[in-house]
């Protein structure tokens, strides 16, 4: 199977989305060959790696789809010729409506078939959705946003507002790949998508490395089973050792964070590798149940949970210490840390220079040498 988004942009049909992989056991079969719905496998919009990469045959011409709400209830029908660039065109459009799909994929299909689709899972739903019987509804699901401007001055600066709106509550959900808007409509006071032209190669490539930068964790601490997903954004070697950004997914949160490993605190556990260093500081902080996030200036009685050494969390937290073998009696935590100097000020993140932290803030180059 090759992943979609092979066609381009000017093939996107409106009133299109989704496609779903192959069913486990061979679905019931409508005639004129249209599979029932409740034999095809719900997909999730947005994947486990974070992109919206609906899996299609290479000989695949035209779909036919359902999308369906949080709660796994259908809210519009409609058919695609270009079943990536569809679903990321209504997953901006309506993200609070759109987690899931189902899809039949045709090749060399005419309109008969794709109607009697349509007929069929109607039937099989009972009604048709909402988002194609009640004309508003129908309307947002078919057209872009409305930015909500009051009087043509602010179409742009209100329609800019809504697309970052929309974008960071996606990324919440866990989207990875980025989302640009049309700028024309956006100088209308409206918002959507560019059409992806990213090619099947390139995003097969992108998930193999998202993929490649998570992980899945589960350790015990002190009695506690953890449970996390890390995502590595970055990491950055440097003389004095590694600083390491990272997402993390955790009781239903997404949080970021900026970890700083000195190459003599790696040397003195026994772990020259900064992910696993990284990972096992999460799990002590997730397992102390330490706040996530901090707001303004912080002082000495609240964890640096959003830009910290590891030197600093062992002296904070000695348990750390024990999942490498070691104990507080026996470290030498002078030597272990990292002397680098931070200017940091969670409230100024559109102050921020390079290289900053995910919470904003500076890094002195001296730290760097």
């Amino acid at each position: 199977r090759a992943a979609a988004a092979r066609r381009p942009a000017e093939a996107v049909a409106l009133r299109a989305v989704a496609a779903p992989e192959t069913p486990a056991a061979p679905a019931a079969q409508h005639s004129l060959g249209v599979p029932a719905l409740a034999d095809l496998e719900e997909l999730t919009v947005i994947n486990e790696h974070g992109l919206v990469l609906p899996p299609i045959d290479d000989d695949v011409t035209a779909s036919a789809f359902v999308i369906f709400d949080a709660q796994h209830r259908a809210q519009y029908l409609g058919f695609s010729k270009d079943l990536r660039n569809t679903l990321r065109t209504l997953l901006a459009r309506r993200p609070e409506l759109c987690y899931h799909y189902k899809c039949a994929h045709f090749g060399n299909v005419d309109n008969a078939v794709l109607l009697q689709a349509r007929t069929a899972w109607v039937e099989e739903l009972g009604k048709s959705p909402e988002g194609n019987r009640d004309q508003r509804q129908k309307g947002m699901w078919e057209n872009p946003v409305d930015g909500g401007a009051l009087n043509e001055r602010a179409w742009r600066t209100v329609a800019e507002q809504k697309a970052k709106q929309i974008f960071r509550q996606l990324k919440d959900r866990g989207l990875k790949e980025l989302f640009e808007f049309k700028d024309d409509l956006i100088a209308q006071g409206k918002v959507d998508v560019i059409p992806s032209k990213l090619d099947v190669e390139t995003l097969v490539a992108q998930q193999q490395q998202l993929a490649d930068n998570t992980r899945a964790v589960q350790v015990e601490v002190q009695g506690k089973m953890v449970d996390f997903e890390i995502f590595f954004v970055s990491d950055f070697e440097t003389k004095g050792g590694w600083w390491v950004d990272v997402e993390l997914s955790a009781n239903k949160t997404k949080s970021t964070h900026r970890v700083i490993v000195g190459r003599d605190f790696a040397e003195a556990v026994g772990c020259m590798n900064p992910r696993e260093i990284v990972t096992k500081a999460f799990a002590v902080l997730l397992a102390r149940k330490v706040p996530r996030e901090t707001e303004g200036m912080i002082n000495s009685e609240v964890f640096p949970i959003n830009y910290f050494t590891a030197g600093t969390l062992a002296a904070t937290f000695p348990e750390f210490l024990e999942l490498f073998g070691t104990s507080a009696a026996s470290f030498d935590f002078e030597r272990s840390q990292w002397g680098f100097k931070q200017i940091h000020d969670y409230g100024q993140d559109d102050k921020r220079t390079i290289p900053a932290g995910p919470m904003g803030g500076l890094f002195d180059p001296a730290a760097l040498q």
